[in-house]
Order: structure tokens, then C-alpha cells, then sequence
């Protein structure tokens, strides 16, 4: 009955969602093949359709006892209603209104959910993985969605701008650059410190869910290590030691990789040089007559030089430089000053204007450095006079006071 109240409603204009659940694999192929022709025919009669496997249930709880197990999957279904209920009605600061999950999930055949919580250090980027990555979903690949509905939720903590940008860049990456991300974000006082992501992911160009309903378990095989097992020989053996051999020379791993070959160094033959040597003359030693330098020593010639300073292995610690040591105090306050600055540029370099702004102000004026008055480059320092000493016409020398000219000369012609 479900799909023909499905078609009825979307023939009127409805925005139809389904939300369906995989049974279970102990409950019998018969069952799982019933489910995957009733998920074929809500999938054609809804405009979307949101399946959850219960078997997945194992992965996140473990082995349960069927009461657990069924009150579990109830409680998926509950919270993947009462998420695409919450994104319409919740008023926040950002909307999502009817008409984006109406754009999002119009004609979008299956989608794609998840929802997590977080609280404490990184808590809006280990919400957006664990909204991606849940096992309860019979999908968690948004890789390849058109849309992309994203809705947070905050508590009493605020969130600030670099926990907004870190999730809105990690579902971006995930689903694709294509993908149009909607996001809005409202305030629930019940979460307290923590945050809750849901994320709605729908458009995908093919979908696979019917053959991984089919899809049965593999069979398990258990052996009990204490059984008797008899040992039953099929084929009598001719040579046991010939057997043992054959097993002995097991065949050698040839290796494709490329190696090096060692070289062999190779011994060069020298040809022999053959020579008749002459008889040794007696060398007649010649006689040479040693000079004698003498140097001449003037006082005037004798420089002393300075000793160079020897540093004394005793100075004292207050004459050694010391090198600057902070408290942890202050190198956490360093540190926070320093990544506060680096945040700042960067908020400035990702605007247009801020960009602007620092390509027309100086580094020295953001810095504050004071420049003192310089001379302007056209300024020159050399005098316009210059001191030299000639002769008067009494023949007495005498200094004057010159203008710098090159191009005029005293005795005018």
C-alpha cells in the first residue's frame, strides 16, 4: 500500500520522501527479495527515497539480541524522519527553507543522509566525517550528488568562522565540485557544547541498490578443533623420500626488478719497458761558494705589534651574554599573539578589499616603523666651494674660497 499512497500524493503536488529499511540477512532471502521489488516500486512512485540497512547495525552495536537489534533500527528511522523534519520547521540564523529541500529532493530518486554529533577540540570537523561515514546508511559515497543539503545545529557554543569553512570545504570535497552545496545552520539550547551536522545528499547518476539487496553472506565454515576427524588416504604412497625431495626443491623466484651488476675490476697489463742502462759516471762534486747574507737591524725599522686579546677561561658569568628565557606563561602568550597576527592576514588576503588595502599601504607603515627625514634623491651633498691654496700677487700663499665650477676659471681671457 505504500507505494500506491506514495503515487497518489506526488500526483498531487506533494513532496513525497520515503524512508525504507533492508531487513536483515538471518531473515531469509525470501524476505530480502520481497524487499528489493517493494524499494523498486517506492523508488518510481517518491520523489526521494532513503534507504537503511539494518545489517549494518552489527558493524556499529555488535552482536545484539533481536529485541535490541529491532528497537535499534527503529531509532534510525526515527532520527532520519525527525532530520528532514527539523531542517524545514527549525528557525535559525541561516535558513533552509521548504523550497530548497523541495529544489534538493524533487525527482532526486535515492538519497543519501547522515547525522552526527560531536562536542570538545575539532568537534564540527569529526560531526562532518562521522555524518558521512555512518554504517547505518546503505550508502555513505556522496561522490558524484548534484545536491547537497547541509544543516547544523548549535547548541549554547557558538561556532566560529574556521569550524564553518572546515566542514563546508570537507562535504565540497567529498561530493565533488559539481555538487551545489545548500547550507543553513540554527540554534537547539538541548545539544548544550555539542553540534549535530546532518547532511542530505541527492542527484546521483546511478544507483546500485537493488544488487546490493541481493548480495547474500558468504557461507562460513567452523571446524571444531577438538573433534576427531578420521584421516583417510586416497592415493598409497611409492616413494616417501622421493616425495620429501620434489617438496625440498621448490622452484626460484625470478625477479623482474632491475638490478646492478657488479663490475669485476680487470687487471691492465703495463707493457715492459726494456733499457741498457750506461756505467755510472762518478759525478765530480763542484765547488760553490756560499754567500753570506748579512742583515742590518734598525731601530727605526721595528714595529710592535699588538697582542691579540686571549680570553680568559675564568670571566666571570656576568660579563657573558645570557641568553632570553621565558616562562611558559609567556611563550603561550608569544604563540597566541603570533598565530593571532597570522590569522589576521589571512582574513585580510581572502577579501578583495583587504588585498587592495595592502597592496597600497607600505610594509613599513603596517608594521609601524618611523622612518626619520631622509634626503630626497635629487639632493646632493657635495659643497658648491671648495678650499684650495694658491698665491697672491705678493707671491705669499694663501687658502681661498672657490666655487665648485669646473666651467669657469679665474683668469678670464
Amino acid at each position: 500500500a505504500a507505494p500506491v499512497v506514495a503515487r497518489i500524493a506526488r500526483d498531487m503536488g506533494i513532496l513525497t520522501v520515503g524512508i525504507v529499511t533492508v531487513p536483515f540477512n538471518w531473515e531469509g532471502r525470501k524476505r530480502i527479495q520481497q524487499a528489493a521489488q517493494g524499494i523498486e516500486e517506492m523508488r518510481q512512485a517518491v520523489d526521494t527515497l532513503l534507504v537503511i540497512n539494518n545489517d549494518r547495525l552489527r558493524d556499529l552495536y555488535g552482536n545484539l539480541d533481536i529485541s535490541e537489534a529491532f528497537a535499534h533500527a527503529d531509532n534510525v528511522l526515527a532520527t532520519a524522519a525527525r532530520g528532514i523534519a527539523e531542517i524545514i520547521t527549525m528557525t535559525g540564523t541561516v535558513n533552509v527553507d521548504f523550497e530548497d529541500v523541495r529544489t534538493v529532493m524533487s525527482g532526486s530518486g535515492v538519497a543519501i543522509m547522515g547525522m552526527a554529533e560531536a562536542e570538545g577540540e575539532d568537534r564540527a570537523i569529526r560531526a562532518a566525517e562521522e555524518a558521512l561515514a555512518s554504517p547505518l546508511l546503505n550508502d555513505n559515497d556522496i561522490k558524484g550528488a548534484k545536491y547537497v543539503l547541509l544543516n547544523i545545529a548549535l547548541g549554547t557554543r557558538n561556532i566560529s568562522m574556521d569550524e564553518m569553512s572546515e566542514v563546508t570545504d570537507f562535504i565540497q570535497s567529498q561530493a565533488g565540485s559539481t555538487a551545489d552545496v545548500i547550507w543553513g545552520y540554527c540554534t537547539d539550547e538541548t545539544l548544550g557544547d555539542r553540534i549535530r551536522i546532518t547532511v542530505i545528499a541527492t542527484g546521483f547518476n546511478q544507483n546500485e541498490i537493488g544488487s546490493s539487496l541481493e548480495q547474500r553472506l558468504p557461507e562460513r565454515k567452523v571446524n571444531a578443533l577438538d573433534a576427531d576427524l578420521p584421516t583417510m588416504i586416497t592415493a598409497p604412497i611409492t616413494n616417501p623420500l622421493q616425495g620429501l625431495a620434489q617438496q625440498a626443491k621448490a622452484p626460484e623466484a625470478v625477479s623482474n626488478e632491475p638490478y646492478l651488476k657488479p663490475v669485476e675490476p680487470v687487471a691492465q697489463v703495463q707493457p715492459r719497458l726494456a733499457f741498457e742502462a750506461e756505467a755510472p759516471t762518478a759525478a765530480v762534486p763542484s765547488a760553490v761558494k756560499e754567500e753570506k747574507v748579512v742583515h742590518e737591524l734598525h731601530e727605526n725599522d721595528l714595529v710592535e705589534t699588538p697582542a691579540a686579546p686571549v680570553a680568559q677561561m675564568g670571566q666571570p658569568a656576568e660579563q657573558r651574554p645570557q641568553a632570553t628565557t621565558f616562562t611558559p606563561a609567556e611563550h603561550q602568550a608569544r604563540v597566541e599573539d603570533r598565530l593571532a597576527q597570522m590569522r589576521e592576514v589571512n582574513m585580510r588576503l581572502r577579501t578583495p578589499g583587504g588585498l587592495a588595502e595592502m597592496e597600497r599601504e607600505p610594509a613599513y607603515m603596517r608594521r609601524n616603523v618611523v622612518l626619520g627625514d631622509t634626503p630626497h634623491s635629487t639632493d646632493s651633498n657635495i659643497s658648491r666651494y671648495t678650499l684650495t691654496e694658491g698665491t697672491n700677487e705678493m707671491g705669499e700663499r694663501q687658502v681661498e674660497l672657490r666655487r665648485n665650477n669646473p666651467y669657469l676659471h679665474d683668469n678670464v681671457d
